[in-house]
């Protein structure tokens, strides 16, 4: 019997790499090739640090309101809030900390006990959007009309004069009883107006995390 194998790119699932790249403020290096000394305050993301404190609705608030003086106040698209589990967490128990509890009218569920938040979830009416990969300590304010993919080649398999299944030799030197295939794509992601979005960074990781 032949067992299948298969291989992936290594990846951390603590950062997200892309936001990173493309939000921060730094003044100095390259950003797609521009010198971010030459362009400091085209190229700066408005940032807002979170001095290892736990998440508050005024940095919140702060992350957007940079955006706006960056932009004129009226210039904000829609964005979303790109975090992590840790913080849609944080987030969360701000709101589970108000008391009162009111079950009229709860379409028959007027009975049951749930304490926690279900449905969509959002920071000042910017949609939270979590993810596992996403960096654990901090939130990207993304203006998805600015960013964008360019592809190369579409994902597929590994191909080789149109072989795509490959032996898999053992430490003998000999034919290991198991194959090996492989998925290739080829893309880039780029973001046209990196003061058009913000970002909170340094925040505390709620405990067990």
């Amino acid at each position: 019997m032949w067992s299948s194998t298969t291989a992936s790119p290594a990846r951390s699932p603590r950062r997200s790499s892309a936001s990173s790249y493309h939000q921060t403020n730094a003044t100095t290096g390259t950003w797609l090739n521009l010198n971010r000394a030459t362009y400091p305050v085209e190229l700066a993301t408005p940032r807002v640090n979170g001095n290892n404190s736990a998440l508050t609705p005024g940095a919140v608030r702060l992350a957007i309101n940079k955006v706006r003086k960056s932009l004129g106040s009226s210039q904000v698209s829609k964005l979303i809030a790109y975090t992590s589990l840790e913080q849609e967490h944080q987030w969360e128990q701000l709101g589970v900390t108000i008391s009162q509890i009111i079950k009229e009218g709860a379409g028959g569920r007027a009975s049951d006990l749930d304490l926690l938040f279900t449905g969509e979830k959002s920071m000042a009416g910017v949609p939270i959007k979590s993810s596992i990969n996403a960096n654990q300590s901090r939130v990207d304010f993304l203006d998805l009309s600015h960013w964008g993919r360019a592809v190369m080649q579409d994902i597929d398999f590994y191909d080789v004069g149109r072989q795509t299944v490959f032996p898999i030799y053992g430490a003998s030197g000999g034919l290991a009883s198991a194959y090996i295939f492989y998925f290739v794509g080829g893309f880039q992601v780029w973001n046209e107006s990196p003061r058009s979005g913000a970002f909170i960074d340094n925040l505390a990781i709620p405990t067990g995390y």
